[in-house]
């Protein structure tokens, strides 16, 4: 919507962007000023030198007479050009060889060769500069010819009051024109600062207004607004986070209050005791492996582990995982079939990297029922690694795919399976830690149980030899590098 915030008048004067204006200004003028000067100098230069030319060739034609005809004609010529009816604007000072004045109307009774100045005094207004040139003829005659400056200084008179009017006009018209358009940017700002101070007070669901021309300041009010979205979501997580720990840790110290109550007031021998003792130790176990997953995740997403990142030889890492839970899926009577190519190498932090695959690993083991065969793959699809996490298990619907990556998040609301409901979001965290690509596919489409199919994409690998797995095999593998049988009920020891 559009701004209409209050500016106070004149205070576009003391606000960044008018000064800006002004220094524009004040180059413009310095750049306006320049240019006059130099078309200043070289127009006054260019019609004094055409003054200078006018006045050589009429005393070249003098001279030519005076050689050729002598004094008289000579004298006759120039009188004649001084009393020339049309009103001729020329002036002469004509002196003999024995430096007799004999024509003048120029204020020179000695012979003076050479260019200079003459002031003509004016009974009315100031005096008039004449440009002259002195010069012997033929017979030792003095002859002066003067023309009049008074054009050329009335040029540059011209000159300097249009640039003295320019200047007046560009000053007044910036003035008018940036008060408008610094009160319009100071609305737009104000704009901006009402909508913060509201949301500083309190209202998170304010936005910063925006135009409709998308300009740089609807950018930017479109950015504000953005990371303002991203805050609330992050604070309405922050909520849904405390609330999901109040709901979650309720149940485990409910039941340990439970049991040590229950043991307070009908145990009577040491089994009993011990007993309870061993109940309280599992539900603190349980507690605080849900406290050390939300550390987890919140050190993952601070970033602070990307700064220990090498190269990693995820090939080598997957086969130690699943040898890791070879164990524990063999006690739950389940086949994990694992396909490694080897050598494939990634950057990240190889800590990391193990704790996701371990938490992909039991999310399968935990989700798949009694004999259920779990396929771990890891291929170059592309020139990238791709890993394959597959189980037969329930699978998960589609509308919720997005929502078990969240915190305390678990299709079985009665937690009757337990764990934390963190695992994927671990997994979660530490792809966007990597820059990873993680999505959830059915692992057998049109079938019941649909399994699941987590699917990792990394980035440029080093594979040791060329070619890439053909990504339009199907995922349960013919024939595995590695096939372990695995039962969870071992404990689980994650590689670094």
């Amino acid at each position: 919507m559009p701004v209409t915030a209050y500016v106070p008048p004149f205070s576009f004067i003391r606000s960044a962007t008018f000064r800006i204006v002004l220094i524009g200004v004040a180059l413009f003028l310095c750049a306006l000023t320049l240019v006059f000067s130099a078309t200043y100098i070289f127009t006054a230069r260019e019609l004094l030198r055409m003054l200078d030319d006018d006045i050589i060739s009429e005393m070249s034609e003098l001279d030519t007479q005076a050689a050729a005809s002598g004094l008289p004609a000579i004298r006759a010529a120039v009188e004649l050009r001084m009393n020339d009816p049309a009103g001729s604007t020329g002036y002469y000072t004509l002196i003999d060889a024995s430096d007799h004045l004999l024509l003048s109307n120029l204020p020179l009774a000695q012979p003076r060769d050479g260019w200079f100045d003459l002031l003509l005094p004016h009974e009315r207004g100031a005096p008039e500069t004449i440009r002259v040139e002195g010069k012997r003829l033929a017979g030792n005659l003095f002859l002066a010819i003067g023309r009049s400056r008074a054009d050329i200084d009335t040029i540059r008179a011209i000159f300097v009051r249009n640039f003295l009017i320019c200047v007046a006009a560009t000053i007044l018209l910036t003035l008018a024109a940036s008060s408008l358009f610094v009160s319009r940017i100071l609305r737009r700002v104000e704009g901006i600062n009402h909508a913060v101070d509201e949301i500083m007070g309190g209202d998170l669901s304010r936005r910063v207004p925006t135009g409709r021309r998308t300009d740089e300041f609807d950018e930017l009010a479109l950015r504000l607004n953005a990371m303002l979205d991203r805050i609330t979501a992050l604070m309405s997580q922050v909520r849904q986070v405390s609330d999901d720990i109040a709901h979650d840790l309720r149940t485990p110290l409910a039941r340990l209050r439970q049991e040590l109550y229950l043991v307070r007031r009908r145990a009577g021998t040491m089994a009993d005791y011990e007993g309870a003792v061993d109940a309280a130790i599992e539900e603190a176990d349980a507690i605080i492996a849900t406290f050390a997953s939300l550390l987890r995740i919140a050190q993952v997403e601070a970033g602070a582990r990307r700064a220990g990142f090498r190269r990693v030889d995820l090939s080598e890492l997957a086969e130690a995982m699943v040898e890791s839970y070879t164990p524990v899926a063999e006690d739950r009577q389940q086949i994990l079939e694992a396909e490694v190519r080897p050598g494939l190498e990634v950057v990240g932090d190889r800590e990391l990297l193990g704790q996701m695959l371990a938490n992909l690993i039991e999310n399968a083991l935990n989700h798949g029922p009694k004999g259920a065969r779990l396929d771990l793959r890891l291929r170059q699809i592309n020139g990238t690694p791709e890993l394959c996490m597959i189980d037969d298990g329930p699978g998960i619907p589609t509308e919720m795919r997005g929502e078990v990556f969240k915190r305390f998040v678990r299709l079985d609301k009665s937690r009757g399976k337990g764990g934390t409901g963190l695992g994927l979001s671990l997994v979660r965290a530490i792809a966007d830690l990597h820059g990873l690509e993680v999505r959830l596919e059915d692992a057998w489409p049109g079938r019941l149980p649909p399994g699941l199919c987590v699917r990792v994409r990394f980035g440029e690998a080093r594979p040791p030899s060329p070619g890439a797995d053909d990504p339009r095999q199907s995922p349960v593998p013919g024939k595995s590098s590695m096939v372990r049988g695995l039962t969870p009920n071992g404990s689980q020891r994650i590689i670094s």
